[in-house]
């Protein structure tokens, strides 16, 4: 038997034991059970073949499956869901081929080092404080513990494999997955909204933005994030396919996403997007008369409309409603005292960490009361979360990641070389989807929006893999030759 067939069954086994573990999941034999039973048992045999195919599956399985198709709705094993399955996979497929000497590891950046630090300094910070509070529901250590593997550690480990497992030969693909998460996700947001329907309605965690379009997430926010990043993709694909057939799916799909944004009625959503809109614009000038036209039909539509829109409960009760600012002020009045008692190592890590030691820290900002920072159990700022909890220590490095990140996709989508074309369309998405997600940080809580942060990170592990090995096949062939001069 060779190592490679012996590698490809080491590889099924975790996902032989998940068709195991969704039989056993749910209490009753119902068709749709044995449908999911059937398609995982092909994954199996798909894994055997093609990792970096479930590696993909993983990444657009979570916001698409991972809520609702919860495996542990009737079993003793918590959430196992499909994507953690299929990324359990890829991790025993790896693991085995780094040990067995099969597949060479590529060198360390220093977007990984940073990655690195954080992970050390936020595990670290979260054993000194001991975990969150415990309730009657499950302990605050283990809380604070998934809480931490689920928001970063996931992200930086999709990072990492994507670096080392997606060829240049998948990017073509990316984009087009991510669009058809949009598709899918737009589709249930826009039948929750309007129909009440609840087939998609997580069932692993709760909806806490009720009337509101979430899709088959547990807030606007992340359903934002995720939408965000689909509709960027879906534009790429609009603007710079020459298939007829393609373009006209892209134009329909960004309707959908677009009403789907637009249901959320998320003020942080908007500003992300726009953040989006305008990184788009700096980085690709062929698309601003795009943009320009759709500003202007969307500015159109909304005048003549406004007397009606104006009235709305939208507008009146959402868009008006100064509550959700005196909020933030209040909260993060709250979380700069917190951070100015405590700099550099913050107050512990852990998910809980502002909500239980906010109560010393409370301030008024100028007529808003500290009452408002009562109201939410959380900073609504990711940037200062990361302060209150793990202080300089691990913002440093965090911030870091982010401005690492923004250099990596500026480079790649400066690369012009004509046989990585797709290199610059996923950096494209890359940076603006890296725009939405920093500027939603300011307003909410990104660690609580993880299938955005493991679509986004997953795109620039794929462009530092492509810049490290394009950088060693340069080098390899030594001096550009006349021609390849001359196409440049």
């Amino acid at each position: 038997m060779t190592v490679t067939r012996i590698g490809n069954i080491v590889m099924g086994l975790p996902l032989a034991g998940a068709v195991v573990l969704l039989a056993l999941a749910f209490a009753s034999p119902a068709p749709f059970v044995l449908i999911a039973i059937i398609g995982l048992a092909v994954g199996i045999a798909v894994v055997l073949r093609a990792p970096v195919w479930v590696l993909l599956a993983t990444v657009v399985a979570g916001p698409t499956l991972g809520g609702w198709l919860d495996f542990s709705a009737g079993g003793a094993i918590p959430a196992a869901t499909i994507d953690r399955a299929m990324l359990l996979a890829v991790v025993v497929y790896a693991v085995f081929m780094v040990l067995g000497r099969h597949w060479k590891v590529l060198p360390a950046g220093r977007i990984e080092l940073a990655m690195a630090a954080f992970i050390v300094v936020a595990a670290t910070s979260l054993a000194v404080r001991g975990g969150s509070l415990p309730d009657r529901a499950e302990s605050g250590l283990r809380l604070d513990v998934v809480f931490l593997a689920q928001s970063y550690l996931v992200p930086f480990m999709l990072f990492f494999l994507g670096k080392n497992l997606v060829r240049e030969r998948y990017l073509k693909w990316i984009l087009r997955l991510y669009a058809a998460v949009g598709i899918f996700i737009g589709l249930v947001a826009i039948l929750q909204f309007f129909t009440g329907i609840t087939w998609f309605t997580p069932s692993r965690y709760k909806v806490i933005h009720e009337g509101r379009a979430v899709g088959t997430l547990h807030s606007a926010t992340h359903f934002g994030v995720v939408m965000s990043v689909s509709l960027i993709s879906a534009f790429t694909i609009l603007v710079g396919s020459k298939r007829a057939l393609e373009r006209r799916m892209a134009a329909g799909a960004l309707a959908i996403m677009t009403i789907g944004l637009a249901l959320t009625k998320t003020r942080a959503v908007y500003l992300g997007l726009l953040a989006a809109i305008a990184a788009m614009g700096i980085l690709m000038p062929r698309t601003r008369r795009v943009i320009l036209v759709a500003a202007l039909l969307g500015l159109t539509a909304l005048i003549a409309t406004w007397p009606v829109v104006s009235q709305s409960s939208f507008v009146r009760t959402r868009l008006m409603d100064p509550v959700p600012i005196y909020n933030r002020i209040a909260l993060w009045g709250t979380a700069a005292n917190m951070v100015v008692h405590k700099p550099v190592t913050g107050f512990g890590f852990g998910q809980r960490t502002y909500r239980e030691e906010r109560s010393e820290y409370l301030v008024r900002i100028g007529d808003v009361p500290p009452d408002y920072a009562y109201s939410l159990g959380a900073t609504h700022n990711e940037y200062l979360n990361i302060l209150v909890t793990t202080g300089l220590l691990g913002f440093v490095p965090f911030a870091a990641i982010l401005v690492m990140c923004w250099r990596r996709g500026v480079r790649s989508y400066r690369q012009r070389d004509g046989d990585w074309l797709w290199e610059r369309e996923i950096a494209f998405v890359a940076l603006a989807s890296l725009a939405t997600y920093v500027a939603n940080g300011f307003f909410e809580d990104l660690s609580a929006c993880w299938y955005g942060s493991n679509m986004i990170f997953f795109l620039f592990g794929i462009l530092e893999g492509c810049a490290v090995r394009r950088a060693a096949g340069d080098a390899a062939a030594g001096p550009p030759s006349p021609i390849r001069q001359a196409r440049a």
